[in-house]
């Protein structure tokens, strides 16, 4: 199969393989290629098993994620990604949130993670490294101390570390609060950047910076 997967096939891939759900107008953005040549690829991938190509929702585009052969693939250490329906919206957003950073809209890049990709990392954690997780108190569902990632960290050329959260609705006070105090805590993050949908979650999320 390899003979059949082409540079730009593998970039697609690697891309896919950060994200839990994509569309493909994000993935022709990235390849610099139109719409209906990044829809062909996509057809052919999917024919080889090496991504799934389905719409969900009615009106909205066809979502696109990568299979368990399509990780091999590439090499990648992560997992088959699990669709969310009720976080379609925002893992799409996250996509565009990405292709924006690896543009240069937050700083000149060193480097970029996804949320996918740092909680991957922290489970594979020998302990010898610092963790990306910012810790919220207490411990998790599986006995472990709590964290929470951000939506992408950002590591600029200038050694700066930028968490960034894409904040579509509104979380409970309290869960803003742990997350706000956690990010306070930790002295790796630089910055901390809300893109909220409105003015309503603007002066919530405020609120709870200030608290």
């Amino acid at each position: 199969m390899a003979s059949q997967i082409t540079e730009r096939d593998r970039q697609l891939l690697e891309m896919l393989a950060e994200h839990r759900v994509l569309i493909a107008e994000q993935l022709a953005r990235h390849l610099g290629v139109s719409d209906g040549a990044a829809g062909a690829r996509l057809r052919r991938l999917a024919r080889l098993r090496l991504l799934e190509h389905a719409r969900i929702f009615q009106g909205q585009p066809a979502s696109v994620a990568i299979t368990t052969r399509g990780l091999g693939l590439v090499g990648s250490p992560l997992p088959a990604p699990t669709r969310k329906l009720g976080a379609y919206r925002h893992d799409v957003g996250v996509g565009w949130v990405w292709l924006a950073a690896r543009g240069g809209a937050f700083g000149q890049l060193r480097t970029l993670h996804t949320e996918r990709s740092m909680r991957s990392a922290d489970l594979r954690d020998d302990g010898e490294r610092q963790r990306f997780g910012v810790a919220t108190g207490g411990l998790d569902a599986r006995g472990r101390r709590a964290r929470h990632y951000p939506d992408l960290l950002v590591e600029r050329a200038d050694g700066a570390r930028l968490a960034i959260e894409l904040e579509l609705s509104a979380k409970g006070r309290g869960r803003l609060e742990r997350i706000m105090r956690g990010y306070a805590g930790e002295g790796s993050i630089t910055a901390v950047l809300y893109l909220v949908a409105d003015a309503r979650l603007e002066s919530w999320v405020t609120a709870a910076a200030r608290r």
